[in-house]
């Protein structure tokens, strides 16, 4: 592999890990306004209890009202942030795999689903073919599960993720997750995989604290600079 490459995989890399750190930083700081929010609103209510105008069920009625707008809201906020960040995680997979089937064409062999010549002389050349093919290739990220993504970085670093990757279980329940609250909230894409697990039947909301996305957004790290590393020097 040449520099020229080993840089642009080393740019992918980066860059993604810095959006990463750039959300879990901005998280953070939300958090801080949300619970200095909180405060701000049981302070008040607290004061309203001393007032004898105020009868005193209904002030703890209020604040508990106000507490659970600030959660329902905070759910959602950390929702949010759950989602983009694989959003990002299956970005890099795209920018990796593209750079990865240009470098070895051989990986897009496929006997089931090949251009015919006529399609063949479409294109000005056969960098511009292979790159159609590894477009075609990578948009299935996202429609399809965490297993066959999987199994086209195997492909690509030519060695096992699970067996040697110790953060993989953390991706798959991350998985998981966000497929319970993108579905929860009945945003379904137009076509999708049908191994895609559908919502559970209860319906059980997801939430997410930011212990639990800090371990996420560090297993996503990690499987950038295990994947980056095992492409860029094979043992």
């Amino acid at each position: 592999m040449n520099v020229e490459l080993r840089m642009k995989f080393l740019d992918i890399k980066t860059r993604y890990e810095e959006q990463i750190q750039n959300i879990m930083h901005f998280t953070e700081e939300v958090l801080k306004i949300i619970n200095a929010t909180r405060s701000e609103i049981y302070n008040n209510h607290s004061t309203d209890l001393s007032s004898e105008e105020e009868d005193i069920e209904e002030s703890f009625r209020k604040l508990q009202a106000s507490i659970d707008i600030s959660n329902d809201q905070l759910w959602q906020y950390m929702n949010m942030v759950a989602v983009n960040l694989l959003i990002l995680f299956e970005a890099f997979n795209k920018d990796f795999l593209l750079e990865v089937y240009q470098y070895r064409p051989e990986l897009l062999k496929d006997n089931k689903k090949s251009l015919s010549p006529s399609q063949v002389l479409y294109y000005n050349s056969m960098k511009d073919v292979i790159h159609f093919l590894a477009r075609k290739r990578i948009n299935l990220i996202g429609r399809k599960n965490l297993r066959w993504l999987k199994n086209r970085m195997e492909e690509s670093i030519k060695f096992e993720i699970p067996g040697n990757f110790l953060e993989w279980e953390d991706l798959k329940e991350f998985y998981e997750l966000r497929n319970k609250i993108v579905h929860n909230q009945s945003i379904m894409p137009e076509k999708y995989d049908e191994n895609i697990k559908p919502v559970d039947e209860d319906r059980t909301k997801v939430h997410l604290d930011l212990k639990s996305l800090e371990k996420y957004s560090n297993a996503i790290i990690k499987y950038f600079n295990f994947i980056f590393e095992k492409i860029v020097y094979p043992e």
